[in-house]
């Protein structure tokens, strides 16, 4: 992976940059079909290869799919998505090794430059701190925002797509368990770290919950606890199962997201 800094620093781009929020229209979703045996056990991988297939043709009712396939998947994989289902878009299969399937983390988050053009960000994915082998997937973010037609920007910190939400109207939703986070920015504050999501993602306002590290893979990605459904509302997860360590993490994101305004001063409908 590219060198960064430890440091998140203010995007060095003079254009304003602004994430979609995800349900708005788009022309394409992109997946990964792989399940390698060094991360997924043998009797998960049929499974997860079937699952992909029903996830993909589904989707290319609506939209096209594009594919990353590894070189020692491609046979079977045209096997598989070959005729087995009726689509109204294609699904294209794309030649390239990767360690997992989640291109939510891995892929380029795709934002709006005020220039026009379509930019492509690199969070820097480093197995989400280190906890997974990721040489292949370190190099998705860039290869999908080629493919693509997208300017590629590096971000100064390391991040994955599942620890933020946005609302597309400058309000986001994060945990700091994953982002002010040594495993991931050594160093970095708070302070610094919003300044860089606020420039990369047209942000106005963050909404901070304290999420937990070291349970999860992830530690605690926002997108397993809150979700916007539209501007103003928020989905949110509510663990009633005592023993569980999420029992008091959900509670204690509804009591924050409960006394929360967006970026209009609006409180949030949860």
């Amino acid at each position: 992976m590219g060198s960064h800094s430890n440091k998140a620093k203010s995007t060095s781009i003079f254009l304003s940059l602004e994430m979609p929020e995800e349900s708005q229209l788009h022309d394409k979703t992109w997946m990964s079909f792989v399940a390698n045996d060094y991360i997924w056990s043998d009797r998960q991988i049929t499974e997860v290869k079937r699952n992909l297939v029903l996830i993909a043709n589904t989707i290319a009712k609506y939209e096209t799919v594009s594919i990353l396939v590894s070189p020692d998947d491609y046979s079977e994989a045209v096997l598989l998505f070959g005729g087995s289902a009726t689509h109204q878009f294609p699904i294209e299969l794309v030649r390239f090794s990767t360690d997992d399937l989640w291109l939510r983390d891995t892929g380029p988050t795709f934002v709006k430059g005020s220039d026009g053009k379509k930019y492509g960000i690199d969070f820097n994915f480093n197995g989400w701190g280190g906890k997974q082998e990721h040489a292949q997937d370190a190099k998705v973010a860039g290869f999908i925002a080629k493919k693509a037609n997208a300017v590629l920007q590096k971000a100064n910190l390391v991040l994955e797509g599942g620890g933020f939400e946005v609302d597309g109207h400058g309000t986001a939703i994060l945990a700091k368990s994953c982002v002010v986070n040594d495993n991931r920015n050594p160093g970095i504050t708070l302070a610094e770290a919003e300044q860089e999501l606020k420039a990369l993602l047209g942000l106005r306002k963050i909404i901070w919950v304290e999420g937990i590290k070291d349970r999860d893979i992830t530690d605690g990605h926002i997108d397993f606890y809150a979700r916007f459904s539209k501007q103003g509302e928020v989905l949110v997860s509510r663990d009633n199962y005592q023993q569980s360590y999420d029992y008091e993490i959900t509670r204690e994101n509804i009591n924050v997201l409960s006394k929360a305004t967006d970026a209009e001063g609006n409180k949030l409908m949860w």
